[in-house]
């Protein structure tokens, strides 16, 4: 049986550049799972994610 997945989309701004990333994870993910799923950190080495604001939002 395959397994059940949810779309995740990943955003990340600075001042002079923005992203957002599109990924395909499994249901159970976390949202610090799905940044670092996303590779961003690679694109944007400096990102300190203990004190980077979160934010979550759903749609069912």
């Amino acid at each position: 049986m395959a397994e059940e997945t949810m779309r995740v989309e990943v955003a990340y701004a600075e001042l002079r550049e923005q992203l957002i990333l599109e990924l395909e994870c499994p249901v159970d993910t976390t949202a610090a799972q799905a940044v670092e799923l996303s590779g961003i950190r690679e694109r944007f080495p400096g990102i300190d994610l203990k004190k980077t604001s979160w934010g979550c939002l759903a749609r069912w």
